[in-house]
Formats: C-alpha cells, sequence, structure tokens
C-alpha cells in the first residue's frame, strides 16, 4: 500500500483532482492511516478499512488500482471488471493473465515503481475514451471467469464421462 501513497503524493502534486479510496484491512492497515496524516494526504487518500458494501464503492469509482508487490490470481481486480472499471496494476502474479483477453483491459506497470504507477493512473484518468474501451473489455473479460461457466463446464465433462461409462 505504501506504493499507492507514493504514487498518490506524486498525483497531487500534479494538481490532478484524482481522489484515492483503499478499502480492505490487514496487519499494515494502522502504519497506512498514520502514514496519509504524515504525508498531509487526507484529503486526496480516503482509507475506508474494512467495508461490506464494496460493490457499491466499485460502482462510484472511475478506475480500479491495485499496487500489489506479490499477487496470486486476484479477485479484486475480477470484482473491478465484474464492475466496469478500468484497471492499473502492478504486473505480478496472475494479473497480466486477468488483464490481458482478447481486448486489453488495464495497464500494467512494474511493482515498487511508484512514478509509473502515478504516470499509468494520470493518463487513464484523462483519457475518457480509453477507460470506456478499457471498461467495456473488462466487463467481458470477467465473463470468462464466471464460476458458474466453469461449474456448467465441468457438469457437461462429467455427463460425457458417464455417458462413455454406460
Amino acid at each position: 500500500p505504501m506504493d499507492l501513497l507514493d504514487a498518490a503524493e506524486l498525483v497531487k502534486n500534479s494538481n490532478s483532482r484524482i481522489q484515492f479510496v483503499w478499502i480492505g484491512q490487514g496487519p499494515l492497515q494502522w502504519e497506512f492511516v498514520q502514514e496519509i496524516e504524515r504525508r498531509s494526504l487526507g484529503a486526496t487518500v480516503h482509507a475506508l478499512g474494512y467495508r461490506n458494501d464494496v460493490t457499491d464503492l466499485l460502482h462510484g469509482a472511475d478506475l480500479f488500482c491495485l499496487p500489489s508487490h506479490h499477487e496470486g490470481f486476484p479477485l479484486a481486480i475480477m470484482e473491478a471488471l465484474v464492475a466496469g472499471l478500468p484497471v492499473v496494476a502492478t504486473d505480478v502474479g496472475g494479473v497480466a493473465e486477468v488483464l490481458k483477453g482478447a481486448d486489453l483491459c488495464g495497464d500494467l506497470v512494474p511493482p515498487g515503481r511508484p512514478l509509473e504507477l502515478a504516470r499509468a493512473l494520470l493518463a487513464l484518468a484523462t483519457e475518457p475514451e480509453r477507460r470506456a474501451r478499457y471498461a467495456a473489455a473488462g466487463r467481458a473479460r470477467s465473463r470468462a471467469f464466471d464460476s458458474r461457466l466453469a461449474v456448467d463446464r465441468i457438469e457437461t465433462i462429467y455427463r460425457e464421462l458417464l455417458d462413455d461409462v454406460e
């Protein structure tokens, strides 16, 4: 999360009106909130902590950012794509696999590079056409990961196997 604060500080210094909303909890939550205060970012970065209305919050956002240093298969990005949000994320773990389908639905930056993260956020924030294109691609991409489709595929395979046995 500190890379996000570094990027937010750079964005704030560029006189951008971008607002950052951090949702979630974890071992770094208190340190993160203290760092927001120490850097005087309270008007730019809003740490909401744990929320049970994340879907509503995502629908109120313009884009989604996940600046992880380590990641498996990021469900948070999948939720953002379902909500129609373009994504800026670090190129770690399975992030690229999620964002790069038939059409690109987000921008990737190297982990630990807040300047590149800030540049990507500023670029996407100022390009509504690209945000719309990414959002549409993200909605389409999220359907490829729909658990109901996976269950249907598995049931079909089982039925075919059972038909072969009988």
